[in-house]
């Protein structure tokens, strides 16, 4: 009559042996993952670049030379949107440095252009093509920021 209670403790043992063989293909599975490198793709950001060149190109070209009062509301838009992007950089830490330098030297870029606007008669005091220069400017410096991002995002990392 004693082995049957040798049995009955044995029996949990035997299951727990048996949970623990069932587990062990999701535990290598899981393993498994954690050794995949986490890249920094991010396609988002590539997207908003190319929305944020559109939209701050524009209200350089409307305001063609002369800051008006309807422009300010656009203005605020675009560094806004700039600002949000850059926090946004800045918040994936040190491996995104180089894309969070970009994005703070086109915010200066184009807000140092803006108060060219906003002091007036810029053709008067700049000469006749600075407002095209500057739209050329900021365009080369977004289309370097666009492909660097691009790159990365071709290369995964």
């Amino acid at each position: 009559m004693s082995d049957p209670p040798v049995l009955a403790a044995r029996a949990p043992a035997e299951r727990r042996r048996g949970a623990m063989r069932a587990a062990w293909p999701s535990l290598l599975l899981a393993l498994a993952a954690c050794a995949i490198p986490i890249t920094f793709r991010d396609p988002v950001t590539y997207e908003r670049l190319c929305d944020l060149k559109v939209e701050c190109l524009d209200v350089l070209e409307r305001a063609d030379g002369a800051f008006r009062a309807e422009t300010a509301e656009e203005v605020h838009r675009a560094r806004l949107g700039l600002k949000k992007l850059l926090a946004r950089e800045l918040g994936k830490g040190e491996s995104n440095a180089e894309t969070a330098a970009q994005i703070q030297k086109l915010l200066e870029l184009f807000s140092d252009q803006v108060e060219e606007l906003a002091r007036g008669d810029v053709a008067a005091r700049l000469g006749p093509g600075y407002a095209a220069a500057a739209r050329g400017q900021l365009a080369e410096a977004f289309d370097i920021a666009i492909e660097t991002e691009a790159l990365k995002n071709r290369e995964g990392g």
